[in-house]
């Protein structure tokens, strides 16, 4: 479903979509004839859903919403034996996405680890942990987080 590539407003009144069902257009092109889509990653769905919710309550409010998409993603890599990489950039860069690569290793495995218990916990001390140890990390190692 074509979506706004901002708002994650579809053609239809007061309906958003989030996650895989979109199809977002990119900058740029590998292959003339076929345009690069927003690959299908949770970490973008993740950062649309807070998008959408910022818009159904700047709605609801009737605010403007300070809010937009801005495609910027990442993933962790993992390579086996406790190790990872780790890739990030913004889709929307021109004249094509830019996107980043670390070298592999624990520190990415170790950061996986504690996102994929961050997210599966419930609100609490844990989370809270968690959540604070991603930050630190991801100041410390220069890379973009929002949770």
């Amino acid at each position: 479903m074509t979506v706004d590539a901002r708002t994650l407003l579809t053609n239809q009144k007061n309906v958003y979509a989030i996650g895989d069902i979109t199809t977002i257009p990119l900058p740029g092109r590998w292959k003339s004839d076929v345009p690069l889509m927003l690959p299908k990653a949770g970490v973008f769905a993740h950062a649309q859903a807070l998008v959408v919710a910022h818009e159904i309550a700047a709605e609801i409010t009737g605010s403007r919403c300070p809010r937009q998409f801005c495609a910027e993603g990442y993933c962790m890599l993992e390579a086996g034996e406790g190790l990872a990489g780790f890739a990030f950039g913004d889709f929307f860069g021109e004249p094509s996405p830019k996107v980043e690569l670390r070298r592999m290793g624990m520190v990415w495995h170790w950061g996986k680890i504690f996102f994929e218990q961050w997210w599966l916990s419930s609100f609490g001390a844990k989370r809270k942990l968690l959540e604070t140890a991603m930050r630190l990390g991801a100041k410390a190692y220069g890379v973009p987080l929002e949770l």
